[in-house]
């Protein structure tokens, strides 16, 4: 398999989630934000990639991109491109002749509601079997998006995926020392059991900026996904320079967390 957007393991990644500027188009008519603008501001801010969820019903409304939107984008970067999908096999194709570096798979957002658990959960299983092993033949890393739990983890592995994306929603959800503490360590067992497991370890969405930093200073997670946050904070001070002020921010805190371990 390729190696991760960044051939340097010693570099701390960022990738840039665009998906929240692009669920501002559900917001109702009106002027929509450009995704190409967005994409091409981050790659100025100093981003290593960028996330786009390409849309399951091929239209380009709401909070996804279809494949056209997705290919301009990819034509006028540099960085790499990251897709996000569900792993239906006919989204997986579409999603494969786009050539992108990686695909996160979001296996089970929109089945978890099922009344059967146990069939709907083999039945992703085996759909992600089936995708990473025809997105491999396509020479395309394929990450998986799984909570900080060993077993998680575990079937990730075995299904052949080459990393993980931690979620985080404890840590976002976390309201006094105690509890952000708890969901820290959660958070860095569960990336040294993937790093055991060869796998490649992201995290991040969702989290404000102190809780960013907070997350860089766990050495087994190797990169951030991040996008809530920057359209926040690009509110205030524009897109470009909230990128550029958490790469100096992530890359401050892992120096530090380095140090601590020397």
């Amino acid at each position: 398999m390729p190696p991760h957007f960044d051939s340097d393991e010693s570099e701390f990644e960022l990738a840039v989630d665009l998906g929240p500027v692009l669920a501002l188009r559900t917001m109702g008519p009106g002027e929509s934000p450009d995704p190409l603008w967005a994409a091409l501001a981050a790659e100025r801010g100093g981003a290593d990639a960028l996330i786009v969820p390409l849309d399951g019903e091929g239209g380009a409304e709401g909070d996804a991109l279809a494949e056209s939107e997705a290919q301009a984008v990819k034509a006028q970067l540099a960085i790499p491109l990251i897709l996000e999908i569900e792993p239906h096999p006919r989204l997986i194709e579409r999603a494969a002749l786009l050539f992108p570096v990686e695909i996160i798979l979001a296996a089970g957002r929109k089945a978890a509601a099922s009344e059967d658990a146990a069939a709907s959960s083999d039945a992703r299983s085996s759909a992600c079997g089936l995708a990473v092993s025809h997105l491999h033949a396509r020479a395309i890393r394929v990450t998986l998006s799984v909570s900080p739990h060993p077993m998680e983890i575990e079937a990730a592995r075995a299904l052949g995926f080459d990393g993980v994306e931690l979620d985080t929603n404890a840590l976002i959800q976390a309201r006094d020392p105690a509890s952000v503490a708890l969901a820290l360590e959660s958070l860095r067992e569960a990336a040294a059991v993937a790093r055991l497991a060869g796998l490649t370890v992201t995290a991040g969405r969702g989290l404000s900026a102190g809780r960013i930093e907070l997350l860089a200073g766990i050495l087994d997670i190797e990169g951030l996904h991040v996008g809530r946050m920057l359209l926040a904070e690009g509110l205030l001070s524009g897109w470009e320079k909230a990128v550029r002020n958490l790469v100096a921010a992530m890359r401050q805190a892992r120096l530090a967390a380095l140090g601590r371990h020397r």
